[in-house]
């Protein structure tokens, strides 16, 4: 599931050599961020720097000096998407995860949930949609997403070198 429960989870580092105190932090990260975090440690640059980037370097963050998260996390699981901006996160034809069916307050269109915005911040749960009262939010969202989502075509079509003909990573949705 792309929702809350299923992709965000804890994480501990653990670097005496430079975490000398404890610290929590609710800035969102992701394995989209080892390769940048290491190439930066180290002091490299990737080896194909025309390759999408999806993720960023930690070192700020595990420094103590990242207050936000300076771009969004995408994800892309078997033709469900989601998008998060710091608070902000949009689920795309998402499955209902481990239940047979979905609860309230979630409906179906057409035989699929429909697109969904949430405030994290506010709303941890993600059982508020705010999809219609913060249009312009939702729009800048999708515009994201979407370019997100090309990109992985691109990685698949020219980076991996393993992608098998046919294969689309991007679903055609109506409305994305």
């Amino acid at each position: 599931s792309l929702f809350e429960g299923g992709i965000r989870v804890p994480g501990i580092l653990e670097w005496p050599a430079r975490i000398t105190a404890n610290r929590r932090t609710q800035i969102p990260a992701s394995t989209h961020d080892y390769l940048p975090t290491v190439l930066e440690l180290l002091g490299l640059r990737h080896p194909q720097p025309h390759f999408a980037r999806d993720g960023i370097s930690l070192l700020p963050l595990i420094d103590g000096v990242m207050e936000r998260r300076p771009q969004p996390l995408g994800w892309s699981l078997d033709g469900q998407s989601a998008w998060m901006d710091n608070d902000w996160k949009m689920v795309w034809s998402p499955n209902c995860g481990f239940c047979p069916h979905w609860e309230p307050p979630w409906t179906l269109d057409n035989t699929r949930i429909l697109p969904l915005l949430f405030h994290l911040g506010d709303d941890p749960t993600e059982s508020v949609d705010l999809r219609r009262e913060q249009p312009d939010v939702f729009s800048r969202m999708q515009n994201q997403l979407r370019t997100f989502l090309a990109s992985i075509e691109v990685s698949a079509e020219t980076e991996s070198g393993c992608s098998p003909p046919g294969l689309r990573s991007v679903p055609s949705w109506g409305g994305l």
